[in-house]
Order: structure tokens, then C-alpha cells, then sequence
């Protein structure tokens, strides 16, 4: 089981209340580490790395100018809900779209300690994460379609066992496939797309809804953490065109795709309870009560102004260039909410920005999960500090500050589902103009496919703001004892 990762990572079954995006890359850096000894030969291939192909980049950043149709939403106050409720309230015959590096079970079905993961019949269908009776409520009970990208861990289920993806699998109008685009599926991603003819579905509106967040599908992700994303709303404004290049990624790397096989089979009366079209129970829980917390309201739709600007682009696709584009644009400052920057070109823009005059507010995460990520992370951080740089880490009471956005100039709002690091903002190798080969190739690479979103709305940049001035007064001052 891995998420977040600058790399090299292993994948092992999960393990209770740990941050889903959280583990593995800690074997990366220390399969790293034996590399630069000389232990193992290099590169070495992650587990998860399922590519066969080389992945040319074709989706270029994607821009409009004037209103489009939004909701914003934050752990962990209201994430649970909007990506539930984006499930509930889809029309009769959507098609649901998912891109999710995995699916944590709620009752322990994606735990084990034997190599393997899953629970019985019964106890998996008692799952109390709401997204996943959601899942089935849709499309049993509205013929709701679903198509789920994930990663392939290698984890097989145990035998006599079920896990979620299992079951869903098993459904006649769910697909469940494996990513195989790059190295890694770090976006979190899902989109509504209502049949032709679904009232309110007409002219240049689509009834479409399309959510780019940093949440997994983890319980801590969706009510521990504090997480950030938006949700596009097809009414017929720029949202639309912004919409298709999200579908378009995501046509892309299904057509890459490799099938998800079901490992273990079932008995007649098994399959009767597993495929039954029973409506399920989906208890969405209440937003917790954390002291010092600033809660963030319950998402709306709004309209950003005509005179912004809005947009996404994409990872590995012309990231780097498309974020560093932004901030050597910076006048006056930049302010930056995120889990980690790991990253030594990202580091060294801050430090070159800040020693340019520029007011550099840095917030991150008070704690990371890898130790190898902390580590990256304590480099470039004391780099700043002894460069004279303030930095502030994120309160404590969240279990981990996972948002990962920042703000040019009070002017731009960038967005992204991955962080500051190496996987998740990179170039091609030299010389590859705009590829990365497959391994064992000598210029395979470990990327991420990651999705960012950006506006210049001047509302939208002061609720996210206002969520960074308030966990940052929570906060606490970096030192170098961190």
C-alpha cells in the first residue's frame, strides 16, 4: 500500500488509520540511498510501475478566460460529503469516472500482515466507507456506469477473501483497470457525466461535475486530514471546455489501461449477496469537532467573475514548465500551503524568490508520513531558514496537513493533487523531448500523473487564503530540530 511517494517505493497491505497517500516512499528513499552505495544496481523499478510503453506528453495546459461554475470543499469538513453526494446525486444512466491511487476500507477489508488483504463476504459488505455503497447504490438502483482507474500494488486478496475492488469488479456496470499511463496514479479525480436528455442538460450546459482534490480515499484523508479541492459544475460556462481536457486525460490513460483481475472465486450464494441489487446503507459522517480548527462552510456553486481567468494542466505533461512559468512571474509574494516541498528546482525558485525581495509565507505539513520525505523535506527547509526565510509548519491536531495549493501575487490560486517533489512536477530526461520511456530503458523515469487546477477569481483565492491564514495562526515556527 503506497500513496504519497517522491519514488522508489514497495507496496504492502494497509494498515489501520494511517494517512492513505502517506506510505511506501520511504523504501524509495532508502532503495535510494543503496544506490548511491552502490548495494543495487540503478534504476531501480518501483513495484507499482505496471508501463509498458513510452508515454509521449500531449495535453497541454488548458485555459479560459471569464465565469465558470465551481464549489470548493476542505477536509475535514465537508470532503466526505461532496464526493459522496457527486455519486448520490448523479443522474439515472451517468457515467461516473474515478482516478484514485486506491480504496481504503473503513472495517479493515485492505488490511493484513501476511502479504495479502481482504475480509469475508459478509464483513465486506457491511463497509462503512459511504463512497463505496454509493457505488453500488448508482448503479444498481439508477444504472449508473462507472469506469475506476487505480494502481496495481501486487497485493493479491486472500484466499476466501473479498476486497473492494474485488466486488466492484464484480458488478456488471462497474470496470475496475489498473493505470499503466506512467509510474504512478496520484491524481484524485472524479467526474459526472448525465445522458443526453437529463433535465437541466441542454445547449452548452452539461450537467457534468468534475472534482480535482488532494483527498484519498482513505478515513484519515477524508476526516483527519486537512485537505483542499474544487468541483467544476457544467451550467454552460468556461467549466465546460475545462471539463473535456479533464476527460481527455482521463480517455487517455483508460485506453493504457491493463484489466484488474479478480484473484479468488465465489460460491452461487456468494455471488447472490455480492451482485445483490439491495440498496445499501451510506451514512456519511458529521464533520468532527476538532478545538482550534477553522471550519470550513459547506461547499456552494458560484460563479467566478468575467474578468478571471481559469484553467488546468497536467502532470508529467508540461508541469514543471507550466508551474515554474507561474512563479517566475512573482512580484511581490507567494504564499504556499502544502504537505511537502521536496523538490531541489522548487526549493531553489523559493529561495531564489525570497532573496529577490519577494514575501514568501510557507506553510507545511507538521508532520509526514515517510521518513525519507521528512528528510527531503528538512533540506530544503533548512536551506530556507538559513537563507533568512520564516517557515511555518501546520497545526497538530490534523494528522496531516495534506492541501497542497499556493498563491501568486494574492492574484493566482494554484491547485494540485500532487506536492512539490520530484515524481509530481518533472521534466523529461534530456534529450527526450517530451517522453518517458518504459522500463528498463536507460531514460525511464519515475513520474506521477497528477492534475492542477488554477483561477485568478478573486474569491475563490480569498476562501483558500482564509483557510491558510487561520491553520497558520494554529501553527507552530520551524526550527531546524524538526
Amino acid at each position: 500500500h503506497k500513496h504519497e511517494r517522491n519514488g522508489l517505493a514497495v507496496a504492502a497491505p494497509c494498515t489501520p488509520d494511517t494517512d492513505s497517500e502517506a506510505p511506501a516512499s520511504s523504501m524509495r528513499g532508502l532503495v535510494a540511498a543503496l544506490v548511491l552505495a552502490g548495494a543495487v544496481a540503478s534504476p531501480y523499478r518501483p513495484s507499482f510501475d505496471h508501463q509498458t510503453q513510452t508515454y509521449t506528453v500531449s495535453h497541454k495546459p488548458v485555459s479560459v478566460d471569464g465565469s465558470i461554475n465551481l464549489e470548493l470543499f476542505f477536509s475535514p469538513d465537508h470532503s466526505i460529503d461532496t464526493i459522496t453526494n457527486l455519486i448520490q446525486q448523479a443522474p439515472d444512466g451517468s457515467r461516473i469516472d474515478i482516478g484514485t491511487p486506491s480504496m481504503d476500507s473503513w472495517v479493515g477489508c485492505t488490511y493484513g500482515d501476511s502479504g495479502c488483504q481482504g475480509c469475508n463476504v459478509t464483513g465486506m459488505r457491511g463497509e462503512t466507507f459511504p463512497v463505496f455503497p454509493a457505488i453500488l447504490n448508482a448503479a444498481h438502483q439508477r444504472s449508473v456506469s462507472f469506469r475506476i482507474i487505480s494502481n496495481n500494488y501486487n497485493t493479491p486478496t486472500c484466499e476466501g477473501q473479498i476486497a473492494p475492488f474485488d466486488w466492484l469488479a464484480l458488478q456488471s456496470n462497474i470496470e475496475v483497470r489498473y493505470f499503466a499511463s506512467v509510474t504512478f496514479l496520484h491524481e484524485k479525480y472524479v467526474q459526472v457525466v448525465p445522458p443526453a436528455g437529463t433535465p437541466g442538460v441542454n445547449g452548452s450546459a452539461s450537467g457534468r461535475k468534475g472534482a480535482v482534490s488532494s483527498v484519498n480515499w482513505s478515513r484519515t484523508s477524508f476526516t483527519k486530514n486537512r485537505e483542499a479541492g474544487v468541483v467544476l459544475v457544467g451550467k454552460g460556462g468556461g467549466e465546460e471546455e475545462l471539463l473535456d481536457a479533464l476527460t481527455a486525460v482521463f480517455e487517455d490513460d483508460w485506453s493504457r489501461t491493463t484489466p484488474y483481475t479478480v484473484n479468488n472465486t465465489y460460491s452461487p450464494s456468494e455471488m447472490s449477496v455480492i451482485t445483490s441489487p439491495a440498496a445499501l446503507p451510506v451514512t456519511i459522517p458529521s464533520p468532527p469537532s476538532i478545538p482550534g480548527e477553522f471550519v470550513t462552510p459547506v461547499p456552494t456553486v458560484f460563479s467566478t467573475s468575467a474578468s478571471s481567468t481559469s484553467g488546468v494542466f497536467v502532470s508529467p505533461d508540461y508541469s514543471m514548465d507550466t508551474l515554474l512559468a507561474d512563479l517566475n512571474t512573482t512580484q511581490s509574494s507567494l504564499e504556499i500551503h502544502i504537505y511537502q516541498v521536496t523538490d531541489d528546482t522548487l526549493c531553489d525558485k523559493i529561495e531564489e524568490l525570497f532573496n529577490n525581495g519577494v514575501n514568501v509565507t510557507l506553510l507545511a505539513s507538521s508532520a509526514i508520513y515517510s521518513f525519507y520525505d521528512k528528510n527531503g523535506a528538512r533540506y530544503c527547509y533548512k536551506r530556507l531558514y538559513d537563507a533568512g526565510m520564516s517557515i511555518r509548519l501546520t497545526p497538530s491536531f490534523f494528522t496531516y496537513s495534506h492541501q497542497k495549493y499556493w498563491i501568486i501575487d494574492g492574484k493566482k490560486l494554484g491547485l494540485s493533487t500532487g506536492n512539490w517533489s520530484p515524481t509530481d512536477f518533472n521534466w523529461p530526461m534530456p534529450g527526450q523531448s517530451g517522453t518517458y520511456p518504459a522500463f528498463p530503458d536507460p531514460d525511464w523515469q519515475d513520474a506521477n500523473r497528477d492534475l492542477q487546477f488554477f483561477t485568478t477569481d478573486a474569491g475563490v483565492i480569498q476562501r483558500f487564503r482564509q483557510v491558510l491564514n487561520n491553520d497558520y495562526e494554529q501553527g507552530t515556527d520551524y526550527t531546524t530540530s524538526w
